[in-house]
C-alpha cells in the first residue's frame, strides 16, 4: 500500500475514533441530565435480561405483610434519583442556602422483568427530613416538605444525599425497611432552556394561562417554546389560580416526553447533533455520585419496557405559610410494594 494511502487511512481511523469518543461523551452528559436520562437507564441487559443473579437464591430478602398478603423485596432492581434544584447557579459551584429540589424523579430499573418505572414525587410532600448544619453534621429530624431536604448540607454531595435520605424515609414510611436509592444526578433548573433550544424548541400544549407570554392555547393546539418559556412552563406555580404542585408536575412530564421524542429524532437524522450538544458545555450544570456508572447504563433503552409514570395519591393542604401534600398511607404502601416488592404468599 502506498504511503499516502496509509496516511489517509490513519487519518480516517483517527477521525472515526474522535467522533466515537465525542458521541460517548455526548451520551454521558445527556444521560446525567434528567430530561434524557429517564430513557437511557439499562446496564448490560442483552441476553441476561430476565435472568436472576447466580446468587439470588442465597440472598436474604426482606419480607413484609400487608392486607393479608406477604411480600418480599424484588431482586435485580437499580434506582436513580434525579434532583432538579430551583436556582440558577451551576452544580459544580455549589448551591446557595436557598436551594430546594423543585424536581424529583425516581427511576426504578427492573432488569428481571425488563422494564423501568418513573415515580414523580411532589416537592410539597410531607415526610421526615434530616436537618444538617452548614458543615453537613446531623442536628435533628423534622417532618417538613421534601423539597427542603436539599437545602441542608455543606455542598451538592451532602445536599443530594440528604434528599436521598428524605426519599428513603418517604418510601419506607413506618412499616417498611425497603432499599435505598442507588444513585443520583443533581442539576440546576437553568439547564432546561439550554436543553429546549438544543432540539430547536419543545412543542407542548399550554393547559392554562401561565403568563402573558404563555396564554392558553385552544384544545389540541401546541406552542413551540423558547428557552425562557420552557423554564417558565416547567416552573410556574405561585401566580396561578391553583397553587398546588400537581398541575406543574403534569407540565413537567409533558415537556420531558416531547423533548425525548425530539432528541431521538435529532440523533437519528443529524450525524453532527451529538457534537453540537457537547459544544453546549452542559457538564457544568450537573453533579452525580457516579457518572461513570451512570454512563454505563446508556444505550440499551430499546430492550426495556417503559412502565410509565407513578405519583402518590394524597391530599394538598395549605400549611401555615406554604402548600403541603400528605400521601395516603395505604395507597403509598401499595405503590412501594408494587415497585420494590413481589407477592410471595
Amino acid at each position: 500500500m502506498r504511503r499516502d494511502q496509509v496516511g489517509r487511512n490513519e487519518r480516517m481511523h483517527q477521525k472515526n475514533r474522535r467522533k466515537e469518543a465525542i458521541t460517548i461523551i455526548g451520551y454521558l452528559l445527556f444521560i446525567a441530565l434528567i430530561l434524557v436520562g429517564i430513557l437511557l437507564l439499562v446496564k448490560e441487559l442483552g441476553s441476561d435480561m430476565g435472568d436472576t443473579p447466580e446468587n439470588a437464591e442465597k440472598q436474604i430478602r426482606a419480607t413484609v405483610e400487608f392486607d393479608g398478603a406477604k411480600y418480599a423485596q424484588r431482586m435485580g432492581l437499580e434506582s436513580l434519583l434525579f434532583i432538579g434544584y430551583d436556582n440558577t447557579s451551576d452544580a459544580e459551584n455549589g448551591p446557595t442556602d436557598f436551594d430546594q429540589s423543585d424536581f424529583l424523579f425516581l427511576v426504578v430499573i427492573d432488569r428481571q422483568n425488563g422494564k423501568y418505572t418513573t415515580l414523580h414525587i411532589d416537592r410539597d410532600t410531607m415526610t421526615n427530613v434530616q436537618k444538617l448544619s452548614s458543615d453537613g453534621k446531623l442536628v435533628g429530624e423534622e417532618e417538613m416538605q421534601i423539597t427542603l431536604a436539599y437545602s441542608y448540607g455543606a455542598d451538592v454531595g451532602t445536599r443530594s444525599a440528604n434528599a436521598i435520605n428524605a426519599v428513603t424515609a418517604l418510601l419506607n414510611g413506618d412499616k417498611l425497611n425497603g432499599r435505598r436509592v442507588d444513585h443520583y444526578v443533581t442539576f440546576g433548573m437553568d439547564a432546561v432552556p439550554v436543553l429546549n433550544d438544543v432540539v430547536g424548541g419543545v412543542s407542548v400544549e399550554v393547559p392554562i394561562d401561565i403568563s402573558d407570554d404563555l396564554k392558553k392555547t385552544e384544545p389540541g393546539e401546541k406552542i413551540t417554546l423558547t428557552g425562557e418559556q420552557a423554564l417558565l412552563y416547567v416552573r410556574a406555580r405561585e401566580t396561578l389560580a391553583d397553587p398546588t404542585n400537581e398541575f406543574r408536575m403534569v407540565r413537567q412530564r409533558n415537556f420531558i416526553e416531547s423533548f425525548v421524542d425530539l432528541f431521538g429524532e435529532k440523533v437519528n437524522s443529524d450525524s453532527d447533533f451529538i457534537v453540537d450538544v457537547v459544544e453546549k458545555d452542559l457538564a457544568n450544570k450537573l453533579y452525580s455520585d457516579d457518572l461513570t456508572h451512570i454512563s454505563e447504563l446508556a444505550g440499551e433503552v430499546a430492550k426495556l419496557k417503559n412502565a410509565g409514570y407513578l405519583t402518590f395519591e394524597g391530599e394538598h393542604k395549605m400549611g401555615e405559610r406554604y402548600m403541603e401534600f400528605y400521601p395516603d398511607k395505604d395507597a403509598a404502601m401499595r405503590l412501594v410494594l408494587d415497585l420494590f416488592y413481589e407477592k410471595i404468599d
